[in-house]
């Protein structure tokens, strides 16, 4: 019997959860790829994976390459920032993570599918399914679109107008052409409008700004975490009144938002932008097998620990007087993160 074969045998039986020690190593890789295997290809994963860490999920990742070339991993990693920080999360990451989110709620698996996530990753809320479904937008040649109608799509997710396009969350308008670099595309785009038509479609290198091989069809997923439609801009500003009353002072939060536009460290409050936000459990089936390492399991309560004391952190700071930067106004932890309850009731 293989090493997966008798993991999954183990794991088998009506009293879940259950531990597995002393397994050799990259036992764990088999493991995951024989249970993905075990349910074929569904709409939503039946195996869901939380690492400790980044390391230890990128380590997973290229050990179920090797061992399991044939099994769909999606990796969704956490933010690169601290709780109630005052930056953002790197732009590629935020775009990144979209794609996958994205990826995950909108398209069928034509494979076996496994999630790679972090404690940090799974302890935290993210975007809804039907925010996604109703934000991702796919372009054909010879479709009709405005170009003028298309960058305030574009806009309106996150993008960035820019003079030229360098990375991944740009786009520029120049005469008739539209140059965009989608979230999750290995290279930017420009789209050549006649009129109302979207007339071709080609790649091209952001360094040299020179157009190569001409492509079907795009796929525009939103940059970024954030929904800066004149909706959810307006469920914004109401919320943050709510929480924090009438602003009446230099609120550069506030600020950015009401102008729909991304300042640093606007993420965390990610939650107002949304009438309610999921978790990545809500991503995958109801009888989904899920596995977590134990030094991750080990570490939730020090995850837990550490959101709650940077939150009366910054609670602290914006009750004190003299202040030298911008005054900071935490939401509370439930908000963007899980709580202990939560979580254990999750697992």
């Amino acid at each position: 019997m293989s090493i997966a074969a008798d993991l999954l045998r183990r794991l088998a039986g009506d009293n879940p959860p259950k531990i597995i020690g002393n397994a050799p190593h990259g036992a764990d890789a088999q493991l995951l790829a024989a249970n993905a295997r075990q349910h074929g290809v569904i709409h939503r994963p039946k195996a869901l994976h939380i690492c400790l860490d980044d390391a230890r999920l990128s380590q997973l990742k290229d050990q179920l390459a090797f061992f399991a070339p044939d099994i769909d991993v999606v990796t969704l990693p956490a933010w690169d920032c601290l709780p109630y920080d005052r930056v953002s999360p790197n732009a590629d990451l935020s775009a990144m993570r979209v794609a996958t989110l994205a990826r995950l709620a909108l398209q069928t698996p034509d494979k076996p599918q496994l999630i790679l996530t972090t404690l940090n990753a799974a302890t935290q809320r993210i975007v809804p399914k039907a925010w996604l479904s109703e934000t991702c937008l796919t372009l054909k040649r010879g479709d009709a679109m405005a170009m003028e109608a298309l960058a305030i799509f574009l806009a309106e997710r996150g993008y960035l107008r820019a003079t030229t396009v360098n990375e991944a969350g740009d786009f520029a308008v120049r005469g008739g052409l539209l140059d965009v670099w989608p979230s999750g595309a290995d290279a930017p785009l420009r789209l050549d409008f006649f009129g109302d038509e979207l007339d071709t479609i080609r790649a091209f290198d952001p360094a040299s700004q020179r157009t190569s091989h001409a492509v079907d069809a795009l796929e525009i997923i939103p940059a970024n975490e954030l929904d800066f439609s004149p909706a959810a801009v307006k469920r914004f500003r109401m919320a943050y009144v709510e929480h924090f009353g009438a602003v009446i002072d230099d609120d550069p939060i506030y600020q950015a938002a009401s102008e729909a536009r991304r300042a640093p460290g606007i993420d965390h409050w990610m939650p107002l932008f949304f009438s309610t936000l999921e978790t990545v459990f809500d991503l995958i089936a109801d009888d989904a097998v899920l596995t977590i390492e134990q030094a991750a399991s080990e570490a939730a309560n020090d995850r837990f620990t550490a959101i709650t004391d940077y939150y009366e952190a910054r609670n602290s700071a914006l009750e004190a007087e003299g202040q030298l930067s911008a005054p900071y106004k935490p939401l509370p932890p439930e908000a963007l993160y899980l709580g202990e309850a939560e979580w254990s009731q999750r697992l």
